[in-house]
């Protein structure tokens, strides 16, 4: 991941995660806050440095880069979105949270991302093992320690599942990031 924050919005640092198209700047690209939630950021002006931005999850970008969900709809259902208009640097750009966005401003319908190369793969591979950890470590775990407890015995039941004589069960609840 790059260092480079692209915008802030909310409070909140966008940096920037994967360039997916780039001319003289980059046109279409990725950023995450440091909570890992994603934005999908698509330059509608490259003069005026006009910006959409949707808050976006890692399936829906795993599907459009996989082609089975549209650049159009892909931006349409984003959880949130604005409008930028950049300025001089991310503190003095020019932010509106929007409920829908205009049509000149969305690719045309059917249009796909249809491109690939080791990078975009390599993405692809790094979305993909997120996807894996957070429904992992959107559940709760229970762990348990196999020892002996020589003062207290207590007999703890979770999920109905009896533990072993002399073990020792926790709950271990994640980090808000890891949902």
């Amino acid at each position: 991941m790059h260092n480079t924050v692209c915008f802030e919005i909310d409070g909140k640092a966008l940096v920037l995660d994967k360039e997916l198209i780039t001319f003289t700047i980059p046109i279409f690209f990725i950023c995450c806050d440091n909570d890992n939630q994603k934005y999908a950021v698509l330059c509608t002006d490259s003069e005026q440095l006009n910006y959409i931005v949707g808050k976006v999850d890692t399936n829906s970008i795993l599907a459009m880069l996989n082609n089975t969900l549209s650049l159009r709809d892909f931006f349409i259902t984003a959880m949130e979105k604005w409008r930028i208009l950049a300025g001089d640097d991310y503190t003095r750009d020019r932010i509106e949270k929007i409920e829908t966005l205009h049509d000149d401003e969305l690719p045309k319908t059917n249009t796909y991302f249809d491109f690939s190369n080791s990078k975009i793969e390599e993405y692809k591979r790094q979305l993909e093992y997120e996807i894996e950890n957070n429904m992992y470590c959107t559940e709760i775990h229970t762990v348990c320690f196999q020892h002996t407890i020589s003062t207290i015995r207590s007999t703890v039941q979770i999920n109905n599942i009896e533990p072993a004589q002399d073990t020792e069960c926790v709950i271990i609840h994640l980090p808000k990031w890891c949902a």
